[in-house]
């Protein structure tokens, strides 16, 4: 079964860091998707490196704004 999220051992590998504040600062640091987990620990979802992540080039955030009253 494939993982959806890196484990700790691959964020040590992709970073270079151990200690979780250092991974957050680099994957904010090259853009990495990542989101930080109540453990205070970094998550990345496999799709945020190998590009299916889902990308929408003809999103606008201007379609979900609704009707002006």
């Amino acid at each position: 079964m494939v993982e959806l999220f890196l484990t700790r051992e691959q964020m040590i590998e992709l970073t270079g860091y151990k200690q979780a504040p250092n991974q957050i600062a680099w994957l904010a640091r090259n853009g990495v998707r990542h989101w930080v987990a109540g453990t205070g620990r970094p998550v990345v979802p496999r799709s945020a490196l190998d590009g299916t992540q889902g990308r929408n080039d003809n999103y606008d955030p201007m379609l979900e704004l609704g009707p002006v009253s």
